[in-house]
């Protein structure tokens, strides 16, 4: 007992704590991360216009979803062991519970701020996509029309000169 009478908490509530809390630390590091998100677009955008190599903007979103990938596995290290003692939480008092339910009520907001911005950042990268999909496809076009239809370099008739 604590010199105030109240009970140090169960080992169930401590450990629900310290997953909370880890959940928590790496949700926050996981918005930081979608804060940068613009930059990787800015980068892909610059490499689509040739300022950059393509590279370096494919590294540069790589690393970035390395990174959001290690936060997510953070957050799920503990989901067994939440599992197995979220059945005894009933026995837990309100006061060992309380810092737990609020880290929670925290965590249940930065995970929808951050399922936001992953849902913005997947359109903007499809958009990208599609854009450079669309690109190549006209380049390819016009590349099979220059060599159908222009100057023959050779001595091989050109598509035109075909007999029917």
């Amino acid at each position: 007992m604590s010199a105030r009478g109240e009970s140090a908490p169960s080992a169930d509530a401590r450990r629900l704590a310290e997953i909370a809390t880890a959940r928590l630390e790496a949700a926050r590091a996981m918005r930081a991360l979608s804060a940068r998100e613009p930059e990787i677009l800015q980068a892909i955008d610059r490499a689509a216009r040739g300022e950059i190599d393509g590279e370096s903007a494919e590294d540069a979103l790589r690393a970035h979803l390395d990174v959001r990938e290690r936060l997510v596995a953070r957050m799920r290290e503990g989901e067994h062991e939440w599992a197995a003692i979220a059945p005894r939480a009933g026995a837990l008092s309100d006061a060992e519970l309380a810092p737990v339910r609020t880290m929670t009520s925290e965590l249940a907001v930065l995970i929808a701020e951050i399922s936001g911005s992953d849902r913005a950042f997947a359109v903007e990268l499809v958009r990208r996509r599609d854009a450079a999909r669309e690109e190549m496809s006209r380049t390819d076009t016009a590349r099979a029309a220059g060599r159908a239809y222009g100057a023959g370099r050779d001595d091989s008739p050109r598509f035109t000169d075909r007999r029917a």
